[in-house]
């Protein structure tokens, strides 16, 4: 019986004829067996504003197939899709694997800019002198870091400056959060 494969390899087939009153042959041939071009692997990055909601990569490839991940091009992979939620952008790499198919690799990118402050407000003071010391007011959202100025430079601190005197003051105020535009 002539054997068939059909998996990926080379095989050695020895074979033999023999026929009465003829010489007996004998040899082998060689049958290779290449990988099979992989298609239908597609592969997607994320881009999106912080949302505090972790976020990765989609691939997705025919029934049966392996995908795996690595946060470096010559890493380790492993079948966890990683997630990010922090403000950055990272390459997340893939491969696809198929028993008689080609491997297929790649990388995509998740991308996540800040988000927009919603609830910053901030108001100043209009009075007549009574001798007290008056501010601005800022509120902002919560976990949001708030720091003044009363000149336009890089000397903000925490601390809201508050005058007494008659006069026209002019405060300046930073709002920050980790992941949000100022």
């Amino acid at each position: 019986e002539n054997p068939a494969f059909t998996d990926v390899g080379e095989y050695t087939v020895y074979y033999k004829v023999v026929k009465n009153n003829y010489e007996t042959v004998t040899g082998s041939k060689t049958v290779k067996i290449t990988p099979a071009q992989f298609t239908g692997v597609t592969a997607q990055g994320y881009t999106g504003a912080y949302d505090s909601q972790p976020h990765s990569i989609t691939v997705t490839a025919d029934e049966g197939a392996t995908i795996t991940y690595s946060t470096t091009s010559d890493g380790n992979y492993s079948e966890e899709n990683p997630t990010y939620t922090d403000v950055g952008e990272y390459t997340v790499y893939y491969q696809v694997e198929k028993a008689n198919y080609e491997t297929v690799t790649g990388s995509e990118t998740v991308k996540i800019t800040p988000a927009e402050l919603t609830d910053v407000t901030a108001s100043g003071y209009t009075g007549v002198y009574d001798g007290l010391p008056h501010a601005i007011t800022v509120t902002a959202d919560e976990g949001a870091t708030i720091t003044y100025s009363t000149t336009s430079d890089e000397n903000y601190s925490e601390e809201n400056p508050a005058f007494t005197d008659v006069g026209e003051y002019t405060v300046y105020y930073k709002v920050e959060k980790d992941n949000y535009n100022p």
